[in-house]
């Protein structure tokens, strides 16, 4: 799942080189599914030298949407730190990612069957 590739450039950066996985199952809301995507980050983040605010998914902190009321805008991250485990709470993911489409469309496909993966460019 991991390529790592030249950038191009000799520039020195890492930068992300996003590919496109199907689910197997369906919709990619779906507890392994949901999983792989966070286990898939928390390797990426252990490789020194990563760029970690350019390798983006639905899992970490940094990727996130905004909810409001009266009064009150509250920033949430999608699913930091914990995969929803319960049909609400994959439901719940699901109605965030769809009401957040235009922000996360280079993360999860129109029709939610395919996530990016970010693979990490390096010299």
């Amino acid at each position: 799942m991991f390529n790592f590739t030249n950038p191009g450039r000799d520039t020195g950066a890492r930068r992300p080189s996003p590919s496109w996985s199907r689910s197997r199952t369906g919709e990619i809301f779906n507890e392994t599914t949901l999983t792989k995507i966070q286990d898939v980050q928390r390797e990426v983040d252990k490789i020194p030298g990563v760029d970690h605010n350019e390798v983006l998914s639905l899992a970490p902190y940094r990727v996130t949407y905004a909810e409001s009321s009266p009064g009150i805008l509250t920033i949430k991250p999608f699913m930091f730190s914990k995969v929803p485990s319960t049909p609400e709470g994959i439901a719940a993911l699901r109605n965030s990612v769809t009401a957040n489409r235009a922000a996360i469309a280079h993360l999860v496909s129109a029709d939610l069957k395919s996530r990016s993966s970010c693979s990490v460019a390096s010299r």
